[in-house]
């Protein structure tokens, strides 16, 4: 069975998906080539867009850590490719984590090995990044070195300065390496 409960479109897509369904529109019912011209030009600037956007997200790679009430979630991605780590309740994890896996559509999805011992979890990242350790309290990120760390306040991603480990509590962090 098909589900629409995970569909997700772009703001921006969807203007210029009706710009330019008016520009067609005015082109047949007014016989204007201006409006045609409009159309080609909205076509072409939303194809250099999308452009712009795949080649940044085959360039980026990204950690962003979810603080959830009860567990956490762990994302990393190397371009399109999803390496992800859940722990704690499905419900948490449905209403706060798939919404952005799915808005950034990854192209292949894999779980990231978990090592678990008395005190801490560990999870190897791929591709050589290295480790990340997880205990009751913090999340120790394993000597990583990102260009550029967020915190999630306020709607939007802020930039933030984290030293070796961040709290592990209910807010959502970014590093772009």
């Amino acid at each position: 069975f098909s589900r629409v409960n995970e569909i997700y479109i772009p703001g921006i897509a969807i203007f210029f998906y009706w710009a330019i369904t008016a520009m067609v529109f005015m082109t047949l019912l007014y016989r204007k080539p201006i409006s045609s011209y409009f159309a080609v030009a909205l076509l072409f600037s939303f194809l250099v867009l999308r452009l712009q956007k795949h080649i940044e997200e085959q360039r980026a790679n990204t950690l962003v850590f979810y603080g959830i009430p009860k567990g956490y979630a762990l994302d990393f991605w190397i371009g399109k490719d999803l390496y992800y780590a859940d722990h704690g309740l499905e419900t948490d994890l449905n209403y706060k984590v798939s919404p952005h896996r799915t808005a950034v559509n990854p192209s292949r999805k894999h779980a990231l090995p978990v090592l678990v011992n008395d005190t801490l979890q560990r999870m190897v990242l791929p591709a050589g990044y290295g480790h990340i350790d997880i205990d009751k309290e913090r999340i120790f990120l394993g000597g990583l070195s990102s260009n550029h760390s967020y915190i999630w306040e306020k709607g939007k991603w802020q930039p933030v300065t984290v030293s070796d480990s961040i709290s592990l509590g209910q807010k959502t962090y970014k590093f772009v390496f």
